[in-house]
């Protein structure tokens, strides 16, 4: 959420990515049909609808990418990669030096509330 929206729930990205996730519409639609949800796009607004999608998203991604991943790592640059830049982005042109990027970011600050929880 720090990376994708700095914790603001009403973000609206460049691409039109929504909510704390920043969920693409087309993404966003997907899952409400798949998951059988009653809700219009103003509910990807709401942080528990946003997170409860964006969770699903992030599942069918791991999923998708653990019997390809050689460890743990790359199996989470998959994922993260894949949610950064669409489900086929990578496929299409392998991981570039802004999914790296994001990447990275989404480990550092990982990493930063690991330890706030640890003090």
């Amino acid at each position: 959420m720090k990376k994708e929206s700095q914790f603001t729930p009403h973000a609206v990205s460049s691409q039109n990515a929504m909510g704390l996730m920043q969920v693409h519409p087309v993404t966003w639609n997907e899952y409400v049909n798949k998951l059988n949800l009653n809700v219009s796009s103003q509910a990807a607004f709401d942080p528990v609808t946003n997170v409860f999608v964006a969770t699903h998203i992030l599942r069918d991604l791991y999923d998708s990418y653990k019997e390809t991943a050689s460890s743990d790592s790359d199996l989470w640059e998959f994922v993260l990669s894949a949610y950064y830049g669409g489900k086929n982005s990578i496929v299409q042109s392998g991981i570039s030096p802004s999914h790296k990027k994001y990447v990275a970011d989404v480990n550092r600050f990982k990493d930063e509330f690991a330890q706030k929880l640890m003090d």
